[in-house]
């Protein structure tokens, strides 16, 4: 048996000791390096909060300060959908097999310079805010992975069709997982932005996973599957009135296969803006943003 001693300090509340129990070293291993990616997340947002300055905000209904979400560390189990209820198949993951396969999948593409960070893209509607992102390219070998996270009955749009609070926990287990590999292969982007900003925008509130730009961007519907392959019966209803195509019930994957984390966009005082307050909502109710 191997233990884990986790002391928090924590906004000024008493030190607070618990040992942990594991069977076996990997699972001691996976819960150890989130609570270091937990760490380097609150650590980020602290700095944010010291050298916070403020100044006159355009949209004061959709900026807020950086700060870590409600409830940090492994998912409560919750009711995913069925293989019936859901339709589209790939091969069978868990959620936490999912992050954990995820995560080794992004450490072999930064190792390979597949998974090059990009910015400093400017927030077209709130001045002086900025993001940078990454487009994580995987080996064709590793399609079925991006099918199983993007597409499939325990992955990223399966979460939010159960609800929004759990898409956005699944968003943020993702998030803390990759963030901190990108964020630590600094030879990727030094040449382009400091770590503080780029630890600001991938570790922020409002960072999020989506398909590459090559599948969401306007003029890329053709290259949609036309085959609906998601059954999901919220989405069907919401869709079936709606024109072609009818992007929530479909499984698309970019050639290469691609996963991208869009980062938050944060200003010079480590300010955080929402670019999209409703895409959560949008999720659940159609399976597409």
């Amino acid at each position: 048996m191997i233990i884990l001693l986790v002391t928090w300090f924590y906004y000024n509340q008493p030190p607070q000791s618990t040992h942990t129990a594991f069977k076996t070293q990997q699972t001691c291993e996976v819960a150890r390096q989130q609570i270091l990616n937990d760490a380097s997340r609150l650590e980020a947002n602290r700095q944010a909060e010291i050298q916070h300055d403020f100044e006159p905000n355009p949209r004061p209904d959709r900026v807020r300060r950086l700060r870590p979400p409600v409830g940090v560390g492994v998912m409560s189990s919750l009711s995913l959908p069925s293989a019936s209820e859901w339709g589209y198949q790939p091969q069978k993951i868990s959620p936490d097999e999912l992050v954990t396969a995820v995560s080794e999948a992004v450490k072999a593409a930064l190792s390979a310079y597949r998974a090059l960070p990009e910015g400093r893209e400017c927030c077209e509607d709130a001045k002086g805010y900025f993001r940078a992102s990454v487009v994580i390219e995987l080996p064709e070998e590793q399609e079925v992975l991006v099918h199983q996270l993007m597409n499939g009955p325990t992955g990223y749009r399966a979460h939010y069709s159960v609800g929004v609070e759990a898409g956005e926990q699944f968003n943020r287990r993702l998030v803390d997982a990759v963030a901190p590999l990108v964020i630590e292969a600094e030879d990727l982007y030094k040449e382009k932005f400091d770590r503080l900003f780029f630890s600001r925008s991938l570790l922020g509130r409002f960072s999020k996973f989506w398909y590459p730009k090559t599948l969401t961007d306007p003029g890329s519907q053709d290259y949609l599957p036309k085959k609906k392959e998601i059954t999901h019966k919220r989405w069907v209803e919401y869709w079936r009135m709606r024109p072609e195509p009818h992007k929530g019930l479909l499984a698309p994957i970019s050639k290469p296969p691609s996963i991208l984390l869009n980062g938050t966009f944060v200003n010079d005082a480590g300010q955080a803006y929402e670019q999209k307050p409703h895409r959560s909502q949008q999720l659940f109710e159609s399976g597409w943003t």
